[in-house]
């Protein structure tokens, strides 16, 4: 089946609640999952530690095979095989199933990307994204900036 490209998370949270017996969402329910992009705040950090951190051993090695060469578009044959996942392009799309759920409940997108080619679908992960994934694969939350001390004025 191939599936849009924009439409690929909507696709995989489909199919992850379909296998965990969930109905299909209503109107009201789908609102609730509307997703924002990733910045740089803090808080996105903690999502990205959150999910991430409770993947299975095969899915945390695709998330880091994916961030060790970001912006690389990789075959899923090749993923799956370079992460050690069973069953090929199957096992990389079993893989993200579960993600995708748990980024869209916290109201984010799964920040890998994927694109529908002649010779079969590819995976990556933006530059930007890669620092904050690999932390989170590895349960790690970078402290919050610092502010600076408040002065105080002398009378």
């Amino acid at each position: 089946m191939k599936v849009p490209t924009e439409r690929v998370a909507e696709f995989y949270t489909m199919v992850g609640r379909w296998l965990s017996g969930e109905m299909p969402p209503t109107q009201e329910q789908a609102v609730r999952f509307a997703v924002e992009p990733w910045g740089t705040t803090h808080h996105d950090k903690k999502v990205a530690v959150q999910v991430l951190n409770r993947l299975t051993a095969p899915a945390k090695r695709m998330f880091e095979v994916l961030s060790s060469e970001p912006g690389k578009p990789i075959e899923a044959e090749e993923l799956a095989r370079l992460a050690d996942i069973p069953n090929g392009r199957y096992g990389i799309a079993g893989a993200l199933a579960w993600p995708t759920r748990r980024f869209a409940e916290m109201e984010r997108p799964l920040p890998v990307e994927s694109d529908q080619r002649p010779e079969g679908t590819v995976y990556w992960i933006e530059e930007h994204l890669a620092p904050m994934i690999l932390n989170g694969v590895h349960g790690v939350v970078p402290a919050p900036p610092r502010r600076a001390p408040k002065r105080r004025r002398l009378a």
